[in-house]
């Protein structure tokens, strides 16, 4: 199929919409969408990334065809879904499919794409709507997919969630669906195609919100939605930090129904590496206090005595970060006068594990983060992310 390729950047499932023309075998489906294909909401803007971690092509197809010259239908997208625009065009045409010969020359189909008045369907949800017209002015009937390798897609769509959706399952619709076997009927100025109107089946999207796991067994998250981390595969915690950092140690405490309020900054404890999906909390979230700043809006650019979570050398804690350096959206970070080299978590005070700080060396480091090569003073040292007296 001689479809751009798309590299993409955040749902998509189950059932497929299509519309069937009066009296044939010929329909435009909205392709089959599985599990993998679900919607990850958390982007900025529509962005093009090798592992489609934020959006996903979704087919368009048009089955048969072998009479048909024009097509157009409305496409309803549910308001949280937001369509994905390269170089000005939303959609990639399969040239092989809509293409034709004209007096020894090879044309490609006209085509309009176009915002439409919004739409509310009866339980009060909302969508955008967008026209979708196809014609071509010589007759030339759209090619059937047995001429193009058996591949039904007229056109792909590129679809992702937008941050504010809620996880679960959004219904997308086909409207208006219209097939037409004549050029005659269409307005090159204003393209309309009239022509054999054909009924509707829905489709449903599924969005899903994305979390990390960092390397080393925690990662930082928040989200401009009240999220639910319960039940999450891949979590074991989420914890809020307690206060400003002291002495090179800051205090955890873990939030115990797992729900954590909109625009909070808090720590996820679970298998390293995982990318994880908590779901959008129901009902009211009682408050909770972290002293973690939070970029659930917009990334955040450090200044001075900015701290974020990193591993290094084996030894995940809270680093300090140059001044400019932007911390993600969706992320926490801490800021702290301390003046420590690091800030280690104080797993005496919550009953939460230390994170893994041990290594080959057994570095040894002072309350102030400091490292040294020995415990040449009596006093509180830090060896293997553990607290060492020296009498």
């Amino acid at each position: 199929m001689n479809i751009k390729k798309l590299l993409l950047s955040a749902l998509l499932l189950t059932t497929t919409g299509f519309a069937y023309a009066e009296d044939t075998e010929d329909y435009i489906k909205i392709d089959d969408c599985v599990g993998e294909k679900a919607l990850v909401a958390g982007m900025d803007e529509f962005d093009i990334d090798d592992d489609n971690t934020y959006g996903k092509l979704i087919n368009i197809n048009l089955i048969n065809s072998s009479q048909w010259v024009a097509f157009q239908f409305d496409l309803w997208i549910p308001e949280e879904v937001e369509i994905g625009f390269v170089d000005g065009d939303p959609l990639i045409w399969n040239t092989e499919r809509l293409t034709y010969k004209k007096s020894g020359k090879t044309k490609d189909f006209s085509y309009a794409f176009a915002p439409q008045d919004d739409g509310e369907d009866e339980e009060g949800n909302k969508y955008k709507v967008w026209r979708i017209v196809a014609y071509n002015d010589a007759n030339a009937a759209i090619k059937s997919p047995a001429d193009n390798n058996d591949d039904p897609a007229i056109f792909q769509i590129h679809l992702f969630a937008t941050d504010q959706a809620t996880t679960g399952l959004y219904t997308a619709y086909v409207k208006d669906a219209i097939l037409s076997n004549s050029d005659s009927e269409i307005d090159p100025d204003h393209p309309v195609v009239t022509g054999a109107n054909a009924p509707m089946k829905d489709s449903s999207f599924k969005i899903q919100i994305n979390a990390k796991v960092g390397k080393g067994g925690y990662g930082t998250f928040s989200w401009p939605r009240a999220v639910d981390f319960t039940g999450v595969e891949g979590v074991e915690e989420v914890c809020v930090a307690e206060g400003p950092a002291k002495n090179g140690w800051l205090h955890l405490t873990a939030v115990k129904n797992m729900q954590i309020p909109a625009n909070t900054g808090v720590f996820i404890k679970g298998t390293a590496g995982a990318i994880v999906n908590p779901e959008t909390a129901k009902g009211d979230v009682a408050s909770v206090t972290s002293s973690l700043g939070e970029t659930s809006t917009a990334p955040y650019e450090a200044g001075s005595n900015v701290f974020a979570l990193a591993t290094k050398n084996g030894k995940t804690a809270l680093y300090p970060v140059s001044a400019g350096v932007v911390i993600p959206k969706y992320k926490a970070y801490m800021t702290s006068a301390d003046g420590a080299k690091l800030i280690a978590f104080d797993d005496t005070a919550t009953g939460i594990n230390a994170l893994d700080m041990d290594d080959e060396d057994g570095d040894i480091f002072n309350l102030g983060g400091q490292k040294i090569q020995k415990t040449t003073m009596k006093g509180v040292y830090i060896k293997n992310g553990k607290k060492v007296v020296v009498k």
